[in-house]
């Protein structure tokens, strides 16, 4: 499962995303902090409530506000093997 506290329209949410088989069913932009610019129509992200736009500020407990979009990505990653 992916841990994700997001900032979307002035509002803080954390969400728990389950891998599907697909994936999560969410595609990362490349901003400070990065955001979601895809979700997956049925996918496990979208029935978690993850939006176009969201931005990610944090990834199971890390704080990536700051990280870049390869940093973010590899976090992701690191989860889908452990």
């Amino acid at each position: 499962m992916l841990y994700l506290l997001l900032f979307s329209l002035s509002l803080i949410s954390q969400l728990t995303v389950t891998r599907g088989s697909s994936g999560f069913g969410f595609s990362l932009s490349d901003q400070t902090p990065v955001g979601i610019c895809h979700v997956d129509s049925d996918s496990s992200a979208e029935r978690a409530g993850l939006r176009v736009g969201d931005r990610i500020i944090e990834v199971q407990g890390e704080d990536l506000s700051n990280a870049d979009m390869k940093h973010v990505a590899a976090i992701i990653r690191l989860v889908i093997i452990t």
